[in-house]
């Protein structure tokens, strides 16, 4: 019998499936998707993840105490990975100055800080378990379809690289709590919170190709 997070993540396998399976990492791979659309993805990406910041606070104060020194421990790279997210946008030519979300980026902060303010620590855990676990499917499928290095290498190497799989490692660790500490009719809720976050997930791969912000 596999973990508590395995399960999770198998009870979400169609949707993980369709993200390795995605138009949008064909394009990347085979070098056809404009730079324009890139760094707009870019650009809301880095509007996700400030805005994920705010929701990791509040996931941390609702933490139970057993797991919460590991975890935020965990968590506080968050910060540090986001400043080295700009300056590697930056670099790319992508302008954080002005940005707006678009409706696929605000629909899904929405649906995190939705989950972390009123359903329970598991099911707020797992929404951030699948908004990590799904890009960083993505992305190692990108680095596995196309090892030699590509013109975005840096913003790969970000979110398939040792440091992104530590994260996602200590979210595996904090969801196996996770069934120890809730009640038994809450645990399907859990798997559905995951669910859910991984399809917020395809929903931002497909706004990549889209002409139309809303």
């Amino acid at each position: 019998m596999g973990s508590f997070s395995e399960s999770v993540r198998g009870g979400a396998s169609d949707l993980l499936a369709r993200t390795c399976a995605h138009p949008v990492l064909a394009q990347l791979t085979d070098g056809k998707l404009p730079d324009e659309r890139f760094r707009r993805w870019m650009g809301q990406i880095y509007l996700f993840g400030r805005e994920s910041e705010r929701f990791v606070s509040v996931l941390l104060a609702r933490s139970p105490r057993e797991i919460r020194r590991p975890f935020s421990e965990a968590m506080m790279n968050t910060y540090d990975d986001m400043d080295i997210f700009e300056e590697i946008a930056k670099r790319a030519g992508v302008d954080t100055s002005d940005l707006r979300m678009t409706f696929a980026c605000h629909s899904y902060v929405n649906f995190l800080f939705t989950v972390v303010h009123l359903h329970s620590f598991g099911e707020a855990l797992s929404a951030a378990y699948g908004a990590l676990y799904a890009p960083y499917v993505f992305w190692s499928e990108v680095k596995k379809v196309h090892p030699a290095p590509l013109k975005w290498q840096e913003f790969v190497d970000i979110w398939s690289g040792e440091g992104f799989a530590g994260w996602i490692a200590a979210h595996s660790r904090a969801m196996d709590s996770v069934p120890g500490a809730m009640p038994a009719g809450l645990i399907d809720r859990t798997g559905e919170a995951f669910r859910i976050s991984v399809h917020y997930h395809l929903r931002f791969l497909d706004m990549v190709l889209e002409d139309h912000d809303w």
